[in-house]
């Protein structure tokens, strides 16, 4: 998974594949934020005006027929005032 960023705009991108494959996004187990977006078949999760609150562990569940796999970033963000984010960590999760 290769994170891009942008100001306050964050897209995670898995490697393409010519196999067809089904992806599936949570943060911290449950939904996506309201104001995520996913595209390419799901493939690329965009994470727009990123707040204080979009931080945490997002994972990427992949699968094929009986194959599955998935990978988790955590996402850290450091705010500003009137809650906009001023700079980002992101680590992977073994």
């Amino acid at each position: 998974m290769v994170p891009q960023i942008s100001s306050s705009q964050y897209n995670f991108v898995t490697p393409r594949s010519t196999s067809d494959f089904h992806y599936s996004w949570t943060r911290e187990g449950a939904m996506l934020p309201k104001h995520s977006e996913l595209s390419d078949h799901n493939r690329v999760l965009v994470i727009r005006e990123a707040r204080l609150e979009d931080q945490g562990v997002y994972t990427c569940h992949v699968q094929r027929e009986s194959i599955a796999e998935h990978k988790a970033v955590d996402l850290k963000l450091k705010g500003k005032n009137r809650g906009g984010v001023s700079s980002m960590v992101m680590g992977q999760v073994k």
